[in-house]
Formats: structure tokens, C-alpha cells, sequence
């Protein structure tokens, strides 16, 4: 295995909210193409999953998290359709940064969470189909630095972090996100 580049190979990229809620849509939609050809032409060499995750920073808005999910699900699926080959999903991980909006991830995860149960499959729970969907969620604890001084970007981040995990805790999500 060692000597097969793509099976050593995982590639977590990160773009900016703003090219979901772009006015222009042609750099989501091409990223989204790209990412999911990359899995594609590594699932037909037998190694699926160079593409695993995908940041998505500024994450103020979940509905663009959203938007970005169903592009990724309808792209996959069109590419299942026309290959023989494995594809795993992309998962999403939401970047807070701002002091703001990482004071309101809770507001932010209960949108995902609405979603999570009006989008997920007959058989599927709505736990299922959130972890199906992120992975982890990450606070950028530096940049709260750079805003607010470490002490304040401290205790927000504390905060942000107890709030995430009883948020997780109470829809059963702790091992899976």
C-alpha cells in the first residue's frame, strides 16, 4: 500500500462561504465537480476517499452549509450513476472564527439539525444524517485570539466548546461528530 500514492494520499481543502452564497455559482459548482471527480477517478483505481472532508470557513450562515450539502449529495449521486467505481460522501466541516458567530454555533447547529431530519433517507435517522453530513466542527481559536485578545478567545472558546458538546450529547451525536 505504501507504494500506491492515492491510498497514502487524503485531501481536506478549504473554501469560503462566500463562494456558496455567491451570486455566481460557477466556482461552487466547479469545485464540487472537481472534488467529486477526484474521488471518483481514485475509487476506479480502488482507493475511494482521497476527498473525505471539506472546511467551509466564515461558517456564519448555515443555509449555505446546506446549500453546499445537497450540491455535494446531487453530484455524487450523478457520478454513482455513471460509474462503477466507490464514492464515498463528502463530509462538511463548519469553521467558526468570529467571536459572534461562534457565540451562536448552538442556533447554528439546530438549522443543521432541521435539516438533518427533513433530508434524510426513510430508513435513516436524523443522528445518522447529520453525521453523515459533518464530522467535526471546528472553532478557529486563533483568529477568536486576533479579534478579542486569548484571554476573552479563552473563555469563548470554553464556551463554544461546553455548548457543542451538550448540543451533541443530547441528540446522541458525541462519538459520530
Amino acid at each position: 500500500s505504501y507504494r500506491n500514492l492515492l491510498s497514502r494520499t487524503v485531501i481536506t481543502p478549504r473554501i469560503h462561504q462566500n463562494m456558496i452564497t455567491s451570486a455566481d455559482p460557477f466556482a461552487i459548482d466547479t469545485t464540487v465537480y472537481n472534488l467529486t471527480e477526484i474521488n471518483e477517478i481514485a475509487g476506479r483505481y480502488g482507493d475511494p476517499g482521497m476527498v473525505l472532508a471539506l472546511q467551509v470557513s466564515m461558517a456564519t450562515e448555515p443555509e449555505a452549509l446546506i446549500a453546499l450539502d445537497r450540491k455535494l449529495r446531487a453530484r455524487r449521486e450523478e457520478a454513482l450513476r455513471t460509474t462503477e467505481a466507490e464514492i464515498p460522501p463528502i463530509w462538511l466541516v463548519p469553521l467558526f472564527e468570529g467571536l459572534e458567530n461562534v457565540r451562536h454555533v448552538r442556533a447554528y447547529l439546530d438549522k443543521l439539525w432541521e435539516y438533518a431530519v427533513q433530508s434524510r433517507r426513510l430508513n435513516q435517522t436524523p443522528e445518522q444524517r447529520l453525521a453523515e453530513m459533518i464530522c467535526e466542527i471546528f472553532i478557529a481559536g486563533s483568529d477568536l485570539s486576533q479579534e478579542v485578545g486569548q484571554t476573552a478567545a479563552l473563555l469563548a472558546f470554553r464556551e463554544a466548546k461546553f455548548q457543542i458538546a451538550r448540543w451533541l450529547a443530547e441528540r446522541g451525536l458525541v462519538g459520530a461528530v
